[in-house]
């Protein structure tokens, strides 16, 4: 189905769900984006479970996050609990304007939900020729290194640089053996319960464990918000909002070089990768996301049985027209 139509019914399911209009339009291109770069598991996939949140009053709607600016670069960011992936998507519009004026800017953002794919607001920064980095801590399912019990989320790092024209550089992954999401995925094609275990191992032992202790101290503890046993599940728990923490930072090249000449020098980089192996096995992060995303503008975006399930079930349950 062509994206436009599924942007455009999203974000009508999300207005009859609760959500302010505005919001709505951001949260609906966040999801459809990922759907159409062949990240499904954090695209409309994930309506169902954001609908009946917005229904329940968890996500504030309109949220109204407030900036306050700490230096000229640097500012704390109150989501308001609202929804994440509009709470974010302000937070590094508002990362991206401060590192325009002088050169580097970061945000750290408390009292917000599950904000989706953060390759979505890196990218976002790389897209305007800048450098991006977006963080966010998620509920505990992650075990510490020789620990036992889970008290860290999946934690996502996403990076996002120029490259080519219009393609980026987009190294979006989460800190654990898989990403929540892939489990949850697996869980409804009743895949083996030994799945759900390896997501809760901390990506290649120690040293995913780092990575998600620095994504949870600069996205929860530095934030001031929620970090850890205080972040929800928004799949388990219908009675709080998820408390999550982000961190987003943009860098501007052209402080410190042109940024023709930083392509250039990326480009240089990308070719030496692309001739390290067979033709056409190495490729940088994010282009496959990239390729898939030409594909999809011919041909639509295709969704699994399941999805198209549950976008049915909306439109009955909302009174809107199916797609």
């Amino acid at each position: 189905m062509k994206a436009e139509a599924l942007r455009q019914f999203s974000r009508s399911v999300l207005v009859a769900a609760g959500s302010d209009p505005a919001e709505a339009t951001v949260v609906a291109d966040v999801l459809v984006w990922c759907d159409e770069v062949g990240r499904p598991n954090q695209g409309v996939w994930r309506l169902p479970v954001l609908c009946e949140r917005l229904q329940r009053g968890l996500f504030e709607s309109p949220c109204h996050p407030h900036m306050e600016l700490k230096t000229v670069s640097l500012a704390t960011l109150d989501g308001r609990a609202g929804q994440g992936h509009y709470v974010a998507y302000q937070a590094m519009n508002n990362a991206i304007a401060l590192a325009k004026a002088e050169g580097i800017a970061a945000i750290v953002v408390r009292n917000s939900n599950f904000f989706g794919a953060g390759g979505y607001y890196a990218s976002m920064a790389a897209q305007t020729g800048l450098i991006g980095i977006a963080l966010s801590n998620s509920f505990p399912k992650v075990r510490a290194f020789n620990g036992e019990h889970p008290v860290l989320g999946t934690n996502p790092l996403a990076f996002a640089c120029p490259a080519r024209e219009g393609e980026p550089l987009v190294l979006d992954m989460a800190t654990s053996a898989l990403a929540g999401s892939t489990v949850r995925k697996q869980r409804e094609c009743d895949s083996p319960a030994k799945s759900e275990a390896a997501a809760l191992e901390p990506l290649g032992g120690s040293k995913g464990y780092g990575l998600a202790l620095l994504v949870e101290i600069m996205s929860g503890v530095l934030s001031g918000g929620g970090f850890s046993h205080q972040v929800k599940s928004m799949y388990e728990n219908f009675h709080e909002p998820g408390n999550n923490g982000h961190f987003f930072l943009a860098l501007d090249i052209e402080k410190l070089m042109p940024l023709t000449v930083f392509r250039e020098r990326m480009l240089t980089l990308m070719d030496w990768l692309a001739a390290s192996g067979a033709t056409g096995e190495v490729k940088y992060p994010g282009q496959n996301r990239w390729e898939i995303l030409k594909q999809t503008q011919t041909a639509g975006v295709q969704l699994d049985d399941t999805t198209q399930a549950a976008l049915r079930e909306l439109a009955r349950k909302y009174q809107i027209a199916s797609l």
